[in-house]
């Protein structure tokens, strides 16, 4: 879960480029929103939300 609200967040940052101007600051605070949300879900059990976040950040990593 953590993991798809964190790729939710990656487009949402792509589409800030192309959004008007008078959008952004709601489209940012729509983003920092999921990203609060996304630290406090944890989707396995048993498992801290910081162990998850590093796993993410690993794979993004690789990916680019």
């Amino acid at each position: 879960m953590e993991l798809l609200l964190c790729r939710i967040v990656g487009l949402l940052l792509s589409w800030m480029v192309i959004c008007p101007v008078d959008k952004k600051n709601s489209l940012k605070e729509c983003i920092d929103k999921i990203k609060t949300v996304a630290s406090r879900v944890l989707w396995l059990p048993f498992v801290s939300s910081q162990v998850t976040t590093r796993r993410y950040e690993e794979a993004m990593k690789k990916r680019f």
